[in-house]
């Protein structure tokens, strides 16, 4: 019998001592766990494990688990995020070993931002560990009015302000803010620490003759809130002089090079472009421009193309009246 025989009875009772060992190991694991134990420590040499610092959860494994069955609950209530919805309503989670603290919790967070009366429409709970999740989804009650502050919710649950100029875009059908396709409507954001702060920052962004036809609003990270407003040119009455018509038609001959290459620099890039543009110019007292209006029986809808005729009609100035009367010229261009 040589050396390694002769040590094959140790070996194998060492190999069982040690799987005893892990079976063990997994037992006391598993016991921990399912007590909704954490593991501190965790090492290891080889086959043999040691855990020290054992003991019961008093929060969720991670801030990150944290977030995440937050943002569960809130998509269960119907909901794409925390905080002051659209319609008028909040949402607000708490956290607590008591399940009706934390639901407390979150219901006084509602109450703060809808004031007294606000009453609870919606309920979502989950247990982490040892901890009660419970987001509420609260309205007023017409006993108090939204105050417009930051609810005190995590701030990793709400989108950036970038995200949420997309969300708003959205909810306005349109690609970007500024002037519209359709050159009547215009899109502008403001941002302020309260919704009113943010929409009298866009009101400031809003050129002569807009006027706000609709608002909508949104509340992302670092309590900023974002506004997104339309806004429609208003209509405005006009008058027809000879003397404008006259003007209007020496302007055109003048601007006649200056429309072509408009036109040429966008068929170089598209040769299938082609089309005609019915034009109001709305003239201020003054003789300068108040507006380029493209008519909806337009067919030339490239908005390159239109914003280069645009500035160059801006260009045009017509004689002073002393009547205050807005006056106006048309006049159809067509491109092929």
């Amino acid at each position: 019998m040589n050396d390694q025989e002769k040590l094959q009875p140790e070996i194998l009772q060492s190999r069982n001592t040690l799987a005893s060992i892990q079976r063990r190991v997994r037992s006391v694991l598993q016991s921990i766990l399912s007590a909704g134990g954490r593991i501190s420590k965790f090492a290891g040499i080889g086959s043999l494990v040691l855990l020290t610092g054992c003991g019961p959860m008093s929060k969720p494994d991670s801030q990150q688990e944290a977030m995440q069955i937050m943002k569960d609950l809130v998509a269960e209530l119907g909901r794409n995020r925390a905080g002051l919805q659209d319609d008028g309503r909040v949402l607000n989670c708490g956290e607590d070993e008591d399940i009706n603290a934390a639901q407390t919790q979150s219901e006084n967070a509602n109450t703060e931002i809808l004031g007294p009366g606000t009453k609870t429409t919606g309920i979502a709970t989950r247990k982490a560990g040892k901890r009660w999740i419970v987001c509420s989804l609260g309205e007023a009650n017409g006993n108090g009015a939204p105050v417009d502050v930051a609810p005190p919710i995590p701030q990793e649950l709400l989108p950036t302000e970038q995200e949420v100029k997309q969300q708003l875009l959205r909810k306005f059908n349109a690609e970007r803010a500024g002037i519209q396709s359709d050159r009547k409507t215009m899109i502008q954001f403001g941002q302020g620490e309260t919704i009113k702060d943010a929409l009298d920052e866009v009101k400031k962004k809003l050129p002569k003759n807009y006027k706000l036809i609709d608002k909508k609003y949104l509340l992302a990270r670092n309590g900023v809130y974002v506004v997104i407003i339309k806004a429609a040119l208003e209509d405005i009455e006009t008058i027809t002089t000879e003397k404008d018509s006259k003007l209007g038609n020496e302007l055109l001959k003048k601007s006649k090079a200056a429309f072509k290459s408009c036109f040429d620099r966008v068929k170089a890039k598209n040769p299938y472009i082609k089309g005609s543009l019915d034009v109001k110019v709305l003239i201020n007292p003054d003789g300068s421009i108040n507006r380029v209006i493209f008519q909806e029986s337009s067919t030339l809808t490239d908005a390159e193309v239109r914003d280069c005729i645009s500035s160059t009609i801006r260009g045009w100035r017509f004689p002073k009246e002393n009547k205050s009367q807005v006056r106006s010229i048309e006049f159809v261009k067509v491109f092929d």
